[in-house]
């Protein structure tokens, strides 16, 4: 009635608020939704964030939430921490930067911007496997912030530092291509 809304969509609803505790966030980077199994609704939601944390959390729909038409959100867990270590405990992140989720496979694909890597993980948030790591050359990354997973479960990852965009086999970490300079 007063204009304000004119040409945007409406509030839905909300889920996390500022700070640093569980469900709260300093500056979000991502988010990753995974869907209910017959893909009418929303299972699970992943937030990345850097600035304190580096961390990804963990939200699902609040219990009685009707599928397709989920509005409130809780916090179940979260994992990572600031650091660059190489092992799975703790896992260890330096601005987790992008996220997909490659259903068939239960996994889920973060970018580690500020440590040049890429890591698959159990969509409970436990390590797989790093792959990549500084530089310029085929199979390196410099700063990958962004990742599109393709069908046939390779992904492409943009490297704001490389000025480029590398096409991946995540399963063996190898360099499919390499696309710009």
């Amino acid at each position: 009635p007063d204009g304000l809304n004119e040409g945007r969509g409406a509030l839905l609803g909300t889920f996390g608020s500022y700070g640093e505790g569980e469900g709260q966030f300093i500056y979000l980077t991502d988010v990753a939704v995974m869907p209910t199994p017959d893909g009418k609704g929303i299972a699970r939601l992943y937030v990345s964030e850097y600035g304190g944390h580096d961390r990804i959390s963990v939200f699902a729909p609040s219990p009685g939430a009707q599928v397709g038409d989920e509005r409130e959100f809780q916090f179940q867990f979260a994992f990572g921490r600031p650091g660059s270590g190489a092992s799975a405990e703790p896992l260890e992140f330096n601005r987790p930067q992008s996220l997909v989720i490659d259903l068939s496979r239960r996994e889920l694909i973060v970018t580690d911007a500020c440590n040049h890597r890429v890591g698959r993980l159990t969509l409970e948030g436990r390590l797989i496997a790093w792959f990549s790591s500084m530089g310029d050359g085929i199979g390196e990354l410099k700063y990958p912030y962004g990742l599109a997973l393709c069908e046939d479960h390779t992904i492409f990852v943009t490297e704001f530092g490389g000025n480029r965009v590398q096409r991946f086999d995540p399963e063996t970490g190898a360099s499919l291509g390499i696309y710009g300079t």
